[in-house]
Parts: structure tokens; sequence; C-alpha cells
């Protein structure tokens, strides 16, 4: 059984690391960071954000995802969008 630990540990390492998801899995903890966290941010704060969202958004456009996966996307982005919109109301 000990022999076959490692090869489990790096086989879940593995299929655990896939880029495409990760980036929609960053979007996901931003979006929950922006929501809960904002309303305690410095404009500096929101500087941050935006070019940290930017950045986010790039990552995701390098690949490929089915229907289900862009329209979880679409929804993160769009709540996103709308805590920035809140605070350039505020």
């Amino acid at each position: 059984m000990k022999k076959f630990l490692p090869l489990l540990l790096l086989a879940l390492f593995i299929t655990g690391c896939n880029p495409s998801q990760m980036a929609v899995d960053d979007l996901q903890k931003f979006t929950e960071r922006i929501e809960t966290k904002s309303d305690r941010w410095s404009e500096a704060d929101w500087d941050d954000a935006a070019i940290h969202y930017s950045e986010l958004c790039q990552t995701i456009e390098r690949y490929d995802y089915n229907e289900e996966q862009l329209r979880e996307i679409g929804k993160l982005k769009g709540r996103c969008l709308a805590q920035f919109a809140k605070h350039s109301f505020d």
C-alpha cells in the first residue's frame, strides 16, 4: 500500500492542475473577494482590482470552454462588473 500512495498523490496532483479550470477558480475567488471585502477598499485597491480583473480575463481567454463553463464565466464577470459599477457611483 505504501508503494501506491506516492503514485496516487501524483495522479491527483496532475489531474487537479487543469490550468483552464484554475483560471475560472481564480475568477471565482476574486469575485467573492470583491463582493465581500470591497467596502473597505481604498481607491488604490480598486485600481489594483481593475488590473487584476483584466489579467484574469486575459488568462481565461487563452483557453477553450464548453457552453456551461462560458455561462459560469459570464456570470462571474457580470458580478465583478456590477461591483465596479457600484463603486463608480459611490
